[in-house]
């Protein structure tokens, strides 16, 4: 089997989250007091002690993916991956994943129609006028409990068919992730919702600096360009928060405060990631406040029809008025502009110290035992790890993988990897079948 190129450091998740998570660690304790009230108008909790506890939580992550080594099969990477997997059977499932993500659509958009909204309210958002994308988010594109999450059915989609397109199905696969895309997009704009596109682009990305041959010949050739990568992530980014921002606060609130969209858009990008780590310092200050509910590390029970009350029934100290009482525990004492939550100190708020070790301890375990999979071109590891390494990213503002938004995709994902793993195909057959040429060149 011919070996693949070296590995990318960023796609590594022990050096991806050591270094996301110590940047906004660092940033979060070394920031004086006076910045967090002046800037976010906020107190400053994290102090000495949630810089160890986040630092510890860092470093057991990567303690697990170094000794999950011995748990992944030895073996060279699979060159022949794409001998392994019955196509015709993942061009089936990802129609499927692509026709729940439209319809999803159609539920939100004619809901907001019935809402009332119309042309006069789309041009007000496209065009800057003051409140009109507040209004659209908060009263016309409402989402409706296990409909509108039909959309993140596109997750899946789109990871299956980066690796279709990368065995040679691109002429099937092409206009759906263009569509997607584009609905994502017009999502990000007239939702506020710019995770719906980056989690989208990430997992595409992942896959195609993994699989297509040209590309594992340029990393070869070039390993500086793609060691590089998340600088030029980190502009695209920047640019994108930036033109989000325009539409949704500056030409609302600041635009009269501040001389530059540009200056602004960087601190409150900055501030998004700053303040989570303070509000996750803030609440493993008041964990009672909670009512002693596992809550931030299983969240999508709390979203899901019928599992919230469930999770309701179980622990009625986190509900006030049959709502979440978390928002207003951050506003109690933080600025509730700010609210994201946090992710790496999180496991701590709902399983206290030792259980916030384990929890991960255990989670490096498993995605060091998928990344390597993922390395070796397994079925598994491909179409898992892009959403790990997703989550990774997000890691330092919220903990991505427990969020109900990735559950229909990880669901989906789960049923494919028993089904789509089959003996493979004699090689005129499989290119008949194919319809294409494989991404080799």
């Amino acid at each position: 089997m011919e070996k693949v190129a070296g590995s990318i450091w960023w796609l590594h998740p022990g050096a991806l989250l050591t270094t996301v998570g110590g940047l906004v660690f660092a940033a979060a304790w070394g920031l004086p007091a006076t910045l967090y009230e002046s800037q976010w108008k906020s107190a400053k909790y994290f102090d000495d002690t949630t810089l160890f506890l986040g630092m510890a939580a860092i470093l057991l992550f990567a303690f697990g993916v170094a000794v999950s080594r011995p748990l992944a099969r030895a073996g060279e990477d699979n060159a022949n991956w794409a001998n392994d997997v019955d196509w015709p059977r993942t061009v089936s499932l990802f129609r499927v994943c692509t026709w729940l993500c439209y319809t999803g659509y159609v539920i939100w958009v004619g809901a907001a129609i019935s809402r009332g909204a119309n042309l006069e309210l789309v041009k007000g958002v496209l065009t800057g006028e003051k409140d009109m994308s507040y209004l659209m988010k908060d009263t016309y594109l409402i989402t409706l409990g296990g409909l509108t999450t039909l959309t993140q059915f596109g997750i899946a989609a789109v990871i299956l068919g980066c690796v279709l397109a990368c065995a040679g199905y691109w002429q099937i696969v092409r206009m759906p992730l263009l569509t997607m895309l584009v609905l994502a997009v017009v999502r990000a704009v007239f939702n506020s919702e710019r995770l719906a596109v980056i989690e989208l682009v990430v997992p595409a990305a992942v896959l195609v600096l993994q699989l297509p041959k040209v590309t594992l010949q340029l990393r070869r050739e070039y390993p500086a360009v793609f060691h590089a990568v998340p600088f030029a992530a980190a502009i695209g980014v920047f640019l994108m928060f930036t033109g989000s921002e325009y539409l949704r606060s500056w030409v609302n609130f600041y635009a009269d405060r501040s001389d530059s969209i540009w200056e602004f858009a960087a601190a409150r990008l900055f501030g998004y990631y700053v303040t989570a780590a303070n509000n996750s310092a803030f609440l493993l200050n008041h964990p009672e406040a909670l009512g002693n509910a596992p809550y931030f590390t299983v969240l999508f029970l709390w979203r899901f029809p019928v599992l919230n009350s469930v999770m309701r029934d179980l622990f009625p100290g986190m509900m006030i008025e049959n709502r979440d009482r978390f928002a207003d525990i951050l506003e109690a004492g933080t600025n509730p502009e700010f609210n994201n939550n946090g992710g790496l100190l999180l496991p701590y708020v709902d399983f206290d110290v030792f259980g916030g070790m384990i929890y991960w301890l255990a989670a490096g375990l498993i995605c060091g035992w998928v990344y390597r999979r993922f390395r070796r071109n397994q079925l598994s590891g491909l179409l898992f790890y892009p959403i790990l390494l997703l989550s990774l990213l997000e890691a330092p503002r919220i903990i991505y993988w427990a969020e109900g938004r990735v559950i229909p995709a990880f669901a989906m994902l789960l049923l494919a990897v028993p089904l789509l793993r089959v003996s493979p195909l004699p090689g005129a057959l499989l290119e008949q079948k194919r319809g294409g040429r494989p991404c080799e060149a």
